[in-house]
């Protein structure tokens, strides 16, 4: 097999990169709905919850006494538990987007 010098691997266009930053990201919040995590070791199902973190999702991040949990003041866009999905404010996953495209790559990050 020969080896390839990396002078010869060809460069791409911007608009490329680009491209394929927004279809990951795409990918990444497709995965996410549905509590398919990107995890190291691949392992999709492992519970990320607390249980008091669970109870409290589910209860509209309010505590016992009915108060939102000064924390989680911001409007709450999901209450599903049964799996890690990014969305208890939606800030996070709103924030992933391309932070910088090449000629030969693209990065991701999120907003803070």
């Amino acid at each position: 097999m020969p080896i390839i010098e990396l002078k010869n691997i060809p460069k791409l266009p911007v608009s490329f990169w680009n491209r394929i930053g927004q279809l990951a990201i795409q990918w990444i919040r497709a995965d996410a709905k549905t509590g398919k995590m990107q995890t190291p070791d691949g392992n999709s199902n492992k519970s990320y919850y607390s249980q008091s973190y669970a109870k409290n999702k589910a209860n509209d991040m309010r505590g016992s006494d009915g108060k939102r949990i000064k924390a989680y003041a911001t409007s709450i866009s999901s209450r599903q538990t049964s799996f890690v999905d990014m969305t208890l404010t939606g800030r996070m996953f709103r924030g992933l987007h391309v932070v910088k495209a090449d000629n030969i790559s693209v990065t991701l990050g999120y907003r803070s």
